[in-house]
């Protein structure tokens, strides 16, 4: 991911999925600001990560992301969630 994009970012959880068009799954406190967005396996305590591929499910539950986008709630999964509708358009959107 573009570091410089990622240094801009900075946006409460709850205002970051209103913007989505998404909402937090699971009783998530949405003051958690993020900082970035990385991938499930990079993402740090400040990023944004996505769950496009099923296959990947199996790394939410050792995720080190403040939160991860994903279109259903997934069970075992250690960061928050966002639910959105497509997690290919709200990936995009939230790179903008």
């Amino acid at each position: 991911m573009d570091s410089s994009k990622q240094a801009q970012m900075q946006i409460s959880l709850a205002d970051l999925a209103a913007r989505l068009g998404g909402r937090l799954c699971g009783g998530v406190d949405g003051r958690a600001v993020i900082r970035g967005v990385n991938t499930i396996r990079e993402a740090t305590g400040q990023e944004l990560c996505f769950l496009t591929e099923p296959r990947h499910r199996e790394l939410l539950a050792s995720c080190s992301g403040a939160a991860v986008l994903v279109e259903r709630e997934q069970p075992d999964c250690r960061p928050a969630q966002v639910c959105v509708p497509n997690v290919h358009k709200a990936l995009i959107e939230a790179l903008k």
